[in-house]
């Protein structure tokens, strides 16, 4: 038996005493995104019932909780439409 939608979640563990984001995921989309961002470390992966999930750690400063994941070189969307 997998894991229901309700259950296939993303968990970021941020906090003022260290530079780095905890990052658990059991989104597939989630998993393929970090695993292509050079800044994010894979700490631990398996899964659970069938279902995947990964441990990362991610620079904090790459993260806000406004804009989600910024890859190292971020340069906006409208000037990567110019």
């Amino acid at each position: 038996m997998t894991l229901t939608a309700d259950e296939r979640e993303t968990v970021i563990n941020l906090n003022d005493a260290e530079a780095v984001a905890y990052i658990y995921t059991a989104q597939r989309p989630v998993i393929t995104k970090l695993k292509k961002n050079p800044a994010a470390t894979l700490i631990e992966e398996g899964t659970h019932d069938g279902s995947v999930s990964a441990h990362f750690e991610l620079p904090a400063a790459l993260l806000t909780s406004a804009e989600g994941f910024r890859p190292p070189a971020y340069e906006p969307l409208q000037a990567r439409k110019r």
